[in-house]
């Protein structure tokens, strides 16, 4: 899926959730991966407001807690360096 399409297209209208991916990155990338992903859709979805960061889906029991810390802890780096 194209988030920068769907941003540039539907961003005027629609409030995006989720978008952390459960198939590859949160159970499977390092937590360096995790980090990259949590800022491309935060800067990407979240661009002039209208996103709330979270998992695709339900966190599954094969997502190291490393990876879902990783995730979380980057979105509140990212909202702490980017809020007025």
């Amino acid at each position: 899926m194209d988030m920068a399409y769907i941003k540039d297209t539907y961003g005027d209208r629609l409030c995006f959730h989720g978008g952390g991916d459960l198939q590859k990155t949160l159970p499977y990338g390092s937590v360096q991966d995790v980090r990259d992903e949590t800022d491309f859709l935060c800067k990407t979805l979240g661009r002039d407001g209208g996103y709330i960061c979270a998992s695709a889906h339900y966190i599954q029991g094969d997502v190291p807690v490393r990876n879902v810390l990783a995730f979380y802890g980057q979105e509140r780096a990212f909202r702490s360096e980017n809020s007025g």
